[in-house]
């Protein structure tokens, strides 16, 4: 695959208790995960291992399970995603059924639910400001990681995202690229404060 141009390879993993990839129906080998990134790191692929938090019901102690799993694993880099009941799923019909969730009624409200890189309606019962702290850690550490990405640079992810938005000018035109750049500002400032204003959460989770 890497001789056949291959430099990125993604990952569901979304949880490390067992018991929520379970009820989720997600039949991975947990323990197959690490010795896989490190062949993929010593083959030169950068690997993406991709996780959901706020799972319905999901314990502190569940969620404990899933950054120890991140840390093992150490993936180049691990997006976090904030649990968003998808129409159609099996947790979603639970959910409304349990009358803990509104269905989205005509597709303006659809369009919004798939909206993950946000809380939402927690439905776990995780305090939402460890949920946002796990998160924003984790991103922050992707954004600085010097082996996020084949360089070795620091930021190297900053960089590609400026190139990015640079880009979408000359696609989109400079309107596009303000708001965008606004929206990635707010992230920045969001991501920054939460992984560094709450040391007792870091603490709390083990987070590395």
């Amino acid at each position: 695959m890497y001789e056949a141009g291959c430099r990125w390879i993604f990952f569901g993993v979304e949880s490390g208790s067992d018991e929520m990839l379970k009820r989720i129906h997600k039949n991975i080998d947990k323990e197959a995960i690490k010795p896989t990134i490190d062949i993929l790191r010593k083959i030169g692929i950068t690997s993406i291992c991709s996780f959901i938090i706020g799972f319905p019901d999901e314990t502190v102690e569940q969620l404990r399970e899933t950054v120890a799993l991140i840390n093992t694993v150490n993936a180049n880099l691990t997006p976090i995603y904030h649990f968003t009941p998808l129409p159609g799923t099996e947790l979603y019909n639970n959910m409304i059924e349990q009358s803990r969730y509104e269905a989205a009624v005509d597709l303006d409200s659809l369009s919004k639910v798939v909206a993950t890189e946000n809380i939402g309606k927690n439905l776990s019962a995780v305090p939402d400001r460890d949920l946002r702290v796990i998160r924003s850690w984790f991103h922050w550490k992707g954004f600085t990681n010097k082996k996020a990405y084949s360089t070795g640079k620091s930021f190297e992810f900053a960089k590609q995202t400026i190139l990015s938005g640079l880009h979408s000018i000359s696609l989109k035109g400079p309107l596009s690229f303000l708001i965008n750049g606004f929206s990635a500002l707010y992230e920045f400032i969001y991501v920054f404060w939460y992984s560094h204003a709450y040391p007792e959460i870091i603490k709390k989770y083990n987070l590395k």
